[in-house]
């Protein structure tokens, strides 16, 4: 019975992360594919306004970033926990289960900030580079910041904060998925 239920949560487990993946594959190209919004500021004329619109878009960006750092530091102490959890029971269904949440915890993860970067981040750049150039405070064009992939993942050169935040995410999911290899090998040989 404990060989059947450690296969069950196995092959679930494998089956809802091909199946994020693939949805997060198909959320990347629709974002690529997302218009770049037009700023239109023939009707403001009030230059405070204008200054107004960019202080908004900057704390826009700011607490999308803080979000996507939460997202990271809840799965990293989510993981530390369940690593105890395993530890602590020491059977194998609990391990595996634990695991399976780690996998779960770190996709959602890896969504959030490729969601953050590709659309949030690349919209606010855009609104904030027309809005600085409104003002007359931009020396040249700020340009948006380039969309991210999870083959970027693998991309050494290519380095910036949101990429930083989707390695610490793929790290974790590794981790669990070791921890799930783990934990289904030693139900099986117990």
């Amino acid at each position: 019975m404990m060989e059947f239920a450690l296969v069950l949560v196995t092959v679930a487990t494998i089956g809802v992360a091909v199946f994020w993946f693939r949805c997060m594959l198909i959320a990347e190209k629709d974002a690529e594919k997302d218009p770049v919004p037009k700023i239109d500021f023939s009707n403001v004329a009030d230059p405070n306004a204008v200054l107004k619109m960019l202080e908004i878009e900057w704390q826009d960006h700011f607490q999308t970033r803080q979000q996507t750092w939460e997202a990271l530091k809840v799965a990293a102490l989510l993981t530390v926990a369940l690593v105890g959890v395993q530890w602590s029971a020491g059977t194998a269904i609990v391990g595996v289960l634990a695991a399976a949440l780690v996998i779960g915890i770190s996709l959602l993860g890896m969504q959030i900030t490729l969601r953050h970067r590709n659309s949030t981040e690349v919209n606010k750049f855009t609104i904030i580079g027309a809005i600085e150039k409104k003002l007359g405070m931009a020396a040249e064009d700020l340009p948006a910041p380039d969309c991210i992939s999870l083959h970027d993942l693998f991309t050494l050169k290519q380095s910036n904060t949101s990429l930083f935040l989707l390695r610490m995410q793929g790290l974790i999911h590794l981790a669990g998925w070791l921890m799930l290899l783990l934990w289904a090998w030693k139900g099986f040989t117990d």
